[in-house]
């Protein structure tokens, strides 16, 4: 006896309609337009004195005894004086090591940095692919499943990802790559181990694997405009600004998302080229030359983890092939807009104080928040009716 019954599939495909939208707002007015004519002379000088209301109540500061009410913090609740975090700067093999004495709980953190002023300019858009490859891609002996689970079994995590800030009083950037990790003590070895693992010997070779990469953050990247345009405002605003601004705009902006697009049309056609600009990348990026080690755990676990940072760093070349292109691009000082598919406006306005000739105070902190949750939240959110609003001052730049 049989028990299957006969499946049937069906499939619907959805097409987008690019008038839906103006057909919404038609029918919107239409509707309103009814409203309006339906009331009288009455109600329409009841609906002006109702709305003249709530924006007086939205403009009206909350009395003293309300704001009473809410949970603050006053002057003698803040320590005067900063965390103290310990600092100890040694050198293993050449390299210098920078240790934090703290207690852990028996967790080892560790970070490795390296230097990607040796990285050519024309790869610096393949970077945070690059770095996601690493992670998800396998070695000779292992796919990327077995790898990672390996690294799930033995540490704490471990990611790789580029970092770029501004320095401040100086054009040229700070560029590193940043391999971080964590495990227990007893684990330190397999740590550093797994880091050199994947920092030498990860295939750069699976092509639909990488394609899948492209996708992926393409689609992210274009979620990320209809839902979080202030990030991608603000983002192109500092690439105006400083040569960091751009860099990290390159990587993370509209110009990131034009990269991948693009990309995405040339993998089939060209990938040896492709998996070859990757396997130069690694060997211009990790080397001893401008390595930096952070370690942070209790004085016994820094101690034991000299020797597996020593063997982790002779294990890596001695010397990058140097790229020469500079870092201090940016991109034209214009006005500009960008237009997405959403009815959200995202607007952003920046500029360089200290070329005004303003000098940094801790009070820029203080009025940035300030300006953030009193005046942009009451105008811009309260009474205007928008998502909201933020102002953020970056010390370096």
């Amino acid at each position: 006896m049989s028990f299957l019954l006969p499946l049937k599939i069906r499939y619907f495909v959805v097409q987008p309609d690019p008038e839906k939208a103006s057909r919404d707002e038609a029918a919107e007015k239409e509707i309103l337009k009814q409203v309006k004519s339906s009331m009288t002379q009455e109600d329409l000088a009841e609906l002006a004195r109702a709305t003249k209301e709530l924006k007086d109540k939205q403009e009206t500061p909350d009395p003293p005894e309300a704001l009473k009410a809410v949970p603050s913090l006053s002057l003698q609740d803040i320590p005067k004086k900063p965390i103290h975090v310990p600092i100890e700067v040694g050198e293993i093999n050449g390299v210098k090591v920078l240790q934090h004495d703290l207690f852990t709980n028996d967790v080892v953190y560790s970070e490795v940095v390296f230097d990607m002023g040796s990285m050519k300019k024309e790869h610096l858009q393949l970077l945070p692919l690059f770095c996601q490859s690493l992670l998800e891609m396998g070695t000779k002996d292992m796919d990327f499943v077995q790898l990672n689970q390996l690294i799930g079994r033995k540490t704490g995590g471990i990611s790789v990802y580029p970092l770029t800030s501004s320095i401040k009083g100086k054009e040229d950037p700070l560029t590193r790559v940043v391999v971080r990790g964590k495990a227990m003590s007893t684990r330190v070895e397999d740590l550093f181990h797994l880091m050199n693992c994947l920092l030498q010997d990860v295939q750069f070779t699976e092509q639909q694997r990488f394609k899948q990469f492209v996708s992926q953050s393409k689609a992210r990247m274009e979620n990320r405009l209809r839902g979080s345009g202030h990030g991608i405002a603000a983002a192109r605003m500092d690439a105006k600004l400083n040569a960091a601004g751009w860099i990290s705009e390159q990587m993370g902006g509209v110009s990131y998302l034009e990269y991948l697009r693009d990309l995405e049309t040339k993998i089939d056609q060209d990938w040896d080229r492709i998996s070859a600009s990757l396997e130069e990348m690694r060997k211009s990026l990790f080397s001893k030359e401008g390595c930096l080690i952070n370690i942070t755990s209790d004085s016994k676990n820094l101690e034991k983890s000299g020797q597996h940072i020593a063997k982790f760093l002779d294990a890596l070349p001695s010397s990058p092939s140097l790229g020469s292109d500079p870092w201090l691009s940016r991109l034209p000082s214009v006005n500009e807009a960008i237009v997405i598919p959403t009815q959200v406006n995202y607007v952003g306005k920046a500029g360089n104080l200290y070329q005004s000739g303003y000098q940094l105070n801790g009070s820029a902190y203080v009025i940035s928040k300030h300006i953030s949750n009193t005046w942009l939240w009451d105008r811009v959110r309260v009474s205007g009716g928008a998502y909201g609003g933020f102002c953020d001052f970056d010390t370096h730049s």
